[in-house]
């Protein structure tokens, strides 16, 4: 860390209450980004970037403020603060922070940073981006990041195999481009493999979160090809 902290995961929860209300001005009952950061840093001892991340970590809900269950859940998980001194690792997270805008920068990331080439980048920004948005937010990059299964997913070539191959036929059928199969695309999708039943029907049964599109995520569980 950049500086030096006073305290660790195992102090007593009213010390960590001590600190969470010397921060919280307003005295709400939740830390702004701004009161946030300034713990993080003075007394937790993280650089700008450390702080960035972990305010994004701990704010679960995306809110803009960290209540005290939030910030005291995140104390007391080990991992949590292991995350942020671990250098490599807080590097990724910080570029993530800065980066994940859009799909090409995203890619970028994933080719220049995590070594992969350009058909694990594709399927590997296809499984990440889980609502097919078209963007990858911090919470999904990092979801990810965190489980040792999705990089063991792209690094297995048998398995990437696979999934690239599923991506190729993802966007074949993808006709505007846009991360996901609408129902007009389905239709194509299910002529294409001789399905003669009721489209709309197979769109409920694929579409699992019911916004009406496929995912690549809902395509790949369709071909039962879903990494586990």
């Amino acid at each position: 860390m950049a500086g030096k902290s006073y305290f660790s995961a195992s102090v007593p929860k009213i010390v960590v209450q001590s600190l969470f209300k010397k921060y919280d001005t307003d005295e709400n009952g939740h830390l702004s980004k701004k009161e946030a950061l300034s713990l993080l840093k003075d007394d937790l001892g993280m650089d700008n970037k450390q702080a960035e991340a972990t305010f994004m970590l701990v704010d679960k809900d995306g809110g803009g403020s960290i209540s005290f269950e939030e910030f005291f859940s995140w104390f007391r998980d080990e991992k949590g603060l292991e995350w942020v001194d671990d250098k490599s690792r807080c590097y990724y997270i910080s570029k993530a922070v800065d980066e994940f805008k859009n799909k090409k920068e995203a890619l970028c990331l994933l080719k220049d940073d995590l070594g992969m080439d350009n058909k694990q980048a594709e399927a590997c920004y296809l499984l990440v981006d889980k609502d097919g948005g078209g963007s990858i937010s911090f919470e999904e990059f990092f979801s990810w990041f965190r489980d040792e299964k999705g990089l063991e997913c792209v690094n297995d070539k048998s398995r990437c195999y696979y999934i690239s191959k599923a991506v190729d036929e993802f966007k074949k059928y993808d006709k505007d481009g846009n991360g996901t199969i609408d129902k007009d695309e389905l239709k194509l999708l299910l002529k294409a493999v001789n399905y003669r039943h009721d489209s709309d029907a197979a769109l409920r049964a694929l579409d699992t979160t019911g916004d009406g599109k496929i995912s690549f995520p809902e395509f790949l569980a369709w071909l039962n090809w879903l990494p586990n």
